[in-house]
């Protein structure tokens, strides 16, 4: 999350009394019936509720205000010394809070807190293992509206489960979502009752979480859901197989009844594909030809995917070869239906015509290090933005690509995900290992009259800051509700909107 430093108040324990904090979290697997595919799968869980909050009010009583109920009749020293100790701590109250950039260090007594004031919305996602991927699902919706809280989201995601003895069979999975009732955050200076832009701001409707499991035979690398048909998805096995699913069941039971003893049915996939000689992380669906799409592999191969009137797939032969190493990405043109491009481990990007495989049709030696990421604008449809393995990330024009058109290097530790806004063509979303998601506009320049000097190592596109999330792997936009955006890591998922963006 934003993040802003504070000194901690110290009770006579020595115990710390935080700020509350307001997002909300939930847990969709913590419980056994989460490997019952029709089983309620968790709720969201408030972390401060009012009950909680009363509990510290109580225990703050006995440690602070005890003593000072029982000296009414007492020494008048006592009393000196208690009255100066709320006067210490609320001067400590009243002291502001400080921005804080990541890898300053913190001082002693200080902590960190999450900013509610820099968000619209912050909610989280608790689940039994962590997800390296997942993907929006988009759901049809009015022509036109507009961001309406509460919100309502679905989206669907891969384990990456470890397997143990015990296991009878493979523990991951994919796990489908909806995220209801998501409201906007509170923020600390404000009422609850203030002006909050709620369709029914008078209900006090928890979040909920509703979820659904299909078993995964291994780990899954990556995962996207097909962008005309929402209930195709496309996965990555540690297992070297690529699988197609039909999820259409599971995604319909959210909203209408479904047969339980259907929605409980084992689930195969529509399609495999076992023909990569080595795992991979790379597929992608073209947004042009509805059931296309290409996967790459560590092997250095890209195989082009082409549907049947069938309802199947025919996987080319002949694969791209090109790279000299792993084949981290993929993404096809928004513009061109036989176009795409691919990053490698060999530092390099590469376009690709589909009607010639055996040589690139543009190869550009990109960075200086692994080229783990890359995001075709939409928008501005020859503008990729590619992110290496040093925590550089850089943008390129592909009518003039020897030199990148812009660049940064504002995180420390690898890039993991990278993707432009889907309707702010200046705008993009970064994900790195060093768990920052950050947030860009490239079309701000810094005006020197107004720089700060403190922040001046922080460049001017530099939006926004999230953090609090551990082991960061992806984020993504929501299309339909403009400026949301997802974020899985290790530590679990995040749904928010920023006041940035």
């Amino acid at each position: 999350m934003s993040g802003a430093k504070r000194r901690t108040n110290e009770s006579d324990d020595g115990s710390h009394a935080a700020d509350e904090q307001h997002y909300s979290s939930l847990n969709p697997m913590a419980d056994p019936a989460a490997h019952d595919p029709t089983a309620e799968m968790g709720e969201f869980e408030d972390m401060w509720e009012d009950e909680e909050e009363e509990n510290v009010i109580e225990e703050q009583e006995q440690h602070h205000g005890g003593n000072m109920m029982e000296t009414d009749d007492g020494d008048d020293d006592e009393d000196g010394m208690a009255l100066q100790q709320d006067e210490d701590e609320d001067e400590d109250d009243n002291r502001l809070p400080e921005v804080y950039l990541p890898g300053a260090p913190l001082e002693e007594g200080e902590v960190l807190e999450v900013d509610n004031s820099a968000y619209d919305m912050l909610h989280m996602v608790n689940v039994e293992w962590p997800c390296l991927s997942f993907d929006i699902i988009e759901q049809p919706i009015a022509e036109g509206a507009s961001l309406k809280f509460p919100l309502t989201a679905y989206a669907i995601a891969g384990t990456q489960a470890e397997r143990q003895p015990r296991d009878r069979q493979d523990p991951n999975k994919l796990v489908l979502l909806k995220m209801a009732q998501l409201r906007r955050t509170i923020r600390d200076d404000e009422e609850e009752e203030a002006d909050i832009d709620d369709a029914d701001s008078d209900t006090e409707d928890d979040p909920v979480l509703d979820s659904r499991t299909i078993p995964h035979d291994g780990v899954v690398n990556r995962l996207r859901v097909a962008p005309q048909h929402n209930n195709i998805v496309c996965t990555w096995s540690s297992n070297r197989k690529v699988h197609i699913w039909n999820v259409a069941t599971q995604l319909s039971s959210f909203d209408s009844a479904v047969d339980p003893e259907a929605l409980a049915a084992p689930v195969a996939p529509l399609f495999t594909f076992s023909r990569h000689t080595d795992e991979g992380y790379s597929i992608d669906w073209s947004p042009l030809v509805a059931g296309r799409m290409v996967s790459g592999d560590c092997d250095r191969n890209i195989f082009l995917w082409n549907p049947l009137p069938s309802g199947t797939w025919k996987v080319e032969d002949k694969p791209f070869r090109g790279h000299t190493a792993s084949v981290e990405d993929l993404q096809w043109s928004p513009a061109e239906q036989t176009v795409l491009a691919s990053c490698s481990v060999d530092r390099t990007v590469k376009i690709w015509d589909t009607r010639n495989k055996g040589t690139a049709a543009l190869s550009i030696n990109a960075h200086n290090s692994d080229v783990n990421v890359i995001s075709w604008s939409r928008l501005v449809q020859y503008l990729i933005v590619s992110g290496d393995d040093e925590g550089g990330f850089k943008i390129w024009d592909l009518r003039s690509p020897a030199q990148p058109a812009a660049e940064f290097k504002w995180h420390t530790q690898a890039i993991t995900s990278v993707e432009w806004h889907p309707s702010d063509e200046s705008v993009l979303a970064v994900a790195g290992a060093d768990d920052q998601v950050t947030l860009w506009d490239l079309s701000v320049e810094r005006d020197n009259a107004q720089a700060v000097e403190e922040i001046q190592s922080v460049p001017a596109q530099l939006l926004f800051i999230h953090q609090g999330q551990q082991e960061l792997r992806e984020v993504h936009w929501h299309k339909q509700h403009p400026g949301v955006l997802m974020s899985t890591a290790g530590s679990g998922i995040n749904v928010f909107k920023t006041i940035s963006v």
